[in-house]
């Protein structure tokens, strides 16, 4: 028999006095990993949100934070070898992951503003966990 346990989230890793990781949770930060090499970071000097490379260099420059996020996100889907997309499958199945970014603004899905929303919804297994009874 198969029993059905409860859809794996999101937690918000933070660095705050007496915070501790929930149990069953695998981070997916920089520089683990599965973290995003793809850094979103604000240029103060002309008011727009920059998308670097793990090279460092500048991939997009964009007026709304929201769009830096899902490019970043998308450079991340692109980018992830098929190797890792396998290792994702086994190491974080029926698992929590934790990553350091915020929850997104009303009306932005997880997935495209942080890569372990993006894991939650596209690594098959992590969906849903099944355990035998």
């Amino acid at each position: 028999m198969t029993t059905l346990l409860p859809y794996p989230q999101r937690i918000q890793r933070k660095r705050e006095r007496g915070w501790r990781a929930p149990p069953n949770v695998v981070s997916v930060c920089r520089p683990g990993r599965f973290g995003n090499p793809w850094r979103v970071k604000f240029d103060p000097t002309c008011l727009m949100w920059e998308v670097r490379s793990p090279t460092g260099g500048v991939i997009g420059m964009f007026e709304s934070r929201a769009d830096a996020h899902k490019t970043a996100v998308e450079q991340f889907a692109v980018n992830l070898p098929a190797a890792e997309l396998a290792a994702a499958r086994e190491l974080l199945a029926g698992r929590n992951i934790m990553c350091w970014c915020p929850a997104p603004p009303p009306g932005i899905p997880d997935r495209e503003w942080c890569h372990s929303g993006w894991l939650l919804d596209n690594v098959p297994l992590l969906r849903l966990r099944c355990e035998a009874a």
